[in-house]
């Protein structure tokens, strides 16, 4: 499953012209809507916030859009154990001029202890995570309290 919706983040993006930017909004919000359709939980909801035309080039949306399909995946899977629902949300905004942020959160049962950091043990997706982030270079914060918050901040036009 991880890597057919990683396949699908790829497929997307190898379609936009080299050089090109990508409306991270839209494309992060189809991204994390493909992510918990595939893991098929009906009680977990997606909310999405995000400004308008918030773009970068494809080679630094593509691992944002990972990101956000491994936080999503992680969050359905692990967060809301025995089919309990809740909400899963994205929200990408200009935190500052030329400051991008995106936070994907949920509301679930949070981190096991210890896997706070930023290079937690034992779940696959949190350890691309923070490869991924350097990729994009972005910083990256994992917040453990209501659930798991994670925040990524990178340079954006």
């Amino acid at each position: 499953m991880r890597v057919m919706l990683a396949t699908l983040v790829q497929d997307r993006m190898f379609r936009v012209a080299e050089g090109a930017e990508i409306d991270l909004g839209p494309e992060l919000a189809a991204t994390a809507q493909t992510a918990l359709d595939v893991v098929a939980k009906p009680r977990i909801r997606l909310e999405v916030r995000a400004e308008e035309r918030l773009a970068l080039p494809v080679s630094l949306a593509t691992p944002l859009a990972l990101i956000v399909n491994e936080l999503v995946v992680n969050s359905a899977r692990h967060a809301f154990p025995d089919g309990r629902g809740g909400t899963v949300r994205l929200e990408l905004r200009q935190a500052a001029p030329g400051l991008g942020e995106l936070v994907v959160s949920d509301d679930g049962i949070g981190l096991p202890d210890g896997q706070q950091r930023n290079t937690p043990e034992g779940c696959l997706g949190l350890h691309l995570v923070p490869r991924l982030a350097r990729q994009a270079h972005a910083s990256l914060r994992i917040e453990n309290d209501d659930g798991t918050r994670v925040t990524l901040r990178f340079a954006c036009a």
